[in-house]
């Protein structure tokens, strides 16, 4: 049972090709994902405490079957129990990973007096805000599922505009219709 965690790379890569899930959910999501046990059938998966609870959750309803699938394929064995496991609930083991693309440009980005910069990849994640971005992002990935609607809450000069243009950007990109009010 040793090849899911050897093949562990390979099979994120081949849930992001497969899946068509892009560089930001797979940055936020799935890369930061460890495999923390295997014992027959059931395999543990370490998610960063970072993501707290709505890690856990969100990371289960998006990605838990396309894990289980893709393991199953890639390592032969006939059916598998992926189980998502909060970070500091287990003995430390910490890897972070991030990686910085470009978004394309858009005119309607202009338009709106938005600036491409701010993206997902280019937000500074602190202890302060790392729910917001989570909960921002994965509104963007999937509206109208998760946190509908989104509402932001802070006091003035709280940077609340800065989490907004990064999910009003990738909402674009994904659904190339605008649904915002800001």
């Amino acid at each position: 049972m040793n090849t899911v965690i050897e093949k562990w790379e390979e099979i994120l890569q081949t849930v992001k090709s497969e899946y068509e899930v892009n560089d930001v959910p797979f940055n936020t999501w799935l890369k930061p994902l460890k495999v923390y046990e295997v014992d027959g059938k059931l395999i543990t998966v370490v998610v960063p405490s970072e993501q707290a609870a709505i890690g856990v959750n969100y990371i289960s309803k998006r990605y838990k079957i396309p894990l289980q699938v893709t393991i199953c394929v890639l390592t032969g064995m006939e059916e598998c129990e992926v189980r998502f496991v909060l970070e500091k609930d287990l003995p430390k083991k910490t890897e972070k990973n991030t990686s910085y693309d470009k978004q394309v440009h858009d005119t309607r980005y202009e338009e709106a007096h938005l600036n491409p910069k701010y993206t997902f990849d280019t937000f500074v994640v602190g202890s302060n805000n790392k729910f917001a971005q989570a909960a921002a992002l994965a509104v963007a990935e999937s509206p109208g599922d998760t946190y509908n609607p989104l509402f932001i809450y802070g006091g003035a000069a709280s940077e609340k505009r800065i989490l907004c243009i990064p999910l009003l950007i990738l909402y674009w990109n994904t659904t190339k219709t605008a649904g915002f009010s800001m």
